[in-house]
């Protein structure tokens, strides 16, 4: 199903320097969110979830309530790479909306795979 057998580490090794870690979570800096669906896409993984973040002057995050998305209950799908296309369709909505009205400074995304 994807075109390479990367993991999600290996997912988010790629864009190491494109964002932080809070404890175990990466944000991704707002600027490179639409290369992270493309490259969870393109790995197999389907994007269930993506949650705001502020990065604060200290260097700490604080959570943005306020642009959180669950694509965890799409339906309508016959297989798996359809659920990932329908969950990048609605997580790319979500992002270009969010670059151009969202006040967050990166995001978190939650990845599913076949095997998960």
């Amino acid at each position: 199903m994807s075109e390479t057998n990367m993991t999600e580490a290996d997912l988010i090794s790629l864009f190491n320097d494109k964002g932080v870690f809070c404890g175990s979570e990466f944000i991704v800096n707002r600027a490179y969110c639409g290369d992270f669906l493309q490259a969870s896409k393109s790995a197999g993984f389907a994007v269930i979830g993506i949650e705001g973040f502020y990065l604060l002057k200290d260097g700490s995050l604080k959570p943005n309530l306020d642009e959180i998305a669950d694509f965890s209950d799409i339906e309508d799908v016959n297989n798996f790479g359809e659920y990932i296309e329908a969950c990048f369709k609605a997580a790319n909505r979500f992002v270009v909306n969010m670059n151009s009205n969202g006040e967050s400074d990166g995001y978190c995304f939650t990845l599913t795979d076949l095997e998960s």
